[in-house]
């Protein structure tokens, strides 16, 4: 499986960035012409945004959904990484692009598609960008998404995910991310293979309060719980904790 997981993301990378090359570009505030890298992997020109090489104009397939379901979730899915120049275009493009100039003043759901504080501005349970700033150690923006999510795509009312930022609509599952995110914020073991991140509240005496790089730890196991305070017979097991810079804290007892 490991030998055709790697053998198929070194082949979709090769399709991937030719069709990248031969795509759209789109411009910036700053003038510099950044990749606008397409939905699939057709040839250019046999994209379904354009008949014969012509555009067919802007539809909520070809803009709202190019977020949700778009190039972003290829950082998610493992087939890119975070810092790939075709991935930071991407996420610029959603953060500062076009669309912010042209969305309408009071923009419904499947309007021109942003990053609104981090967060798809058509389903908010699609903010792939997370996994960006997640992988890219980005404390701010990692952040910024998940309370976003958390907020923005979860109803203050009913508690419900099924709550749109533009009205009541379903099947916009958002805690699963929002959650995800949470948990990925105090315990990762995702972000390195074979390696768990921890980012405790309190650290050694001096610290900031994050466990160094490799700092080694004590885990206690065959705890058990006595009125208010934990009781625990320790092991010592030889495992390593790196801190994480997305971890906001966890708490243990010694």
């Amino acid at each position: 499986f490991a030998s055709f997981r790697d053998q198929f993301k070194e082949t979709f990378l090769k399709e991937y960035r030719r069709v990248v090359e031969e795509g759209p570009r789109w411009v910036d505030d700053g003038g510099n012409v950044r990749y606008r890298p397409p939905q699939e992997l057709y040839t250019a020109g046999a994209s379904r945004f354009q008949t014969q090489g012509r555009p067919v104009g802007h539809t909520f397939m070809t803009d709202a959904f190019y977020l949700d379901g778009g190039p972003l979730c290829l950082v998610w899915a493992g087939l890119m990484d975070a810092d790939d120049p075709i991935m930071q275009d991407m996420l610029a493009f959603f953060r500062e692009g076009p669309n912010w100039k042209i969305r309408k003043p009071f923009p419904w759901s499947l309007d021109r598609a942003v990053l609104e504080h981090e967060m798809s501005s058509c389903e908010p349970c699609y903010s792939f960008n997370a996994f960006h700033s997640w992988q890219l150690g980005d404390r701010r923006h990692f952040l910024e998404a998940m309370y976003s999510v958390l907020v923005g795509g979860i109803s203050h009312n009913t508690y419900i995910s099924c709550e749109h930022r533009h009205g009541i609509q379903g099947t916009l599952f958002a805690f699963p991310l929002g959650m995800g995110l949470a948990r990925l914020s105090v315990i990762d073991e995702q972000i390195v293979p074979g390696e768990l991140h921890l980012l405790p509240a309190t650290g050694p005496p001096g610290s900031s309060g994050c466990l160094p790089s490799s700092a080694p730890w004590t885990s206690r196991r065959n705890c058990r719980r006595t009125g208010r305070r934990w009781k625990s017979a320790s092991r010592e097991t030889g495992a390593t904790v790196r801190a994480r810079s997305c971890c906001t804290s966890l708490r243990f007892q010694a």
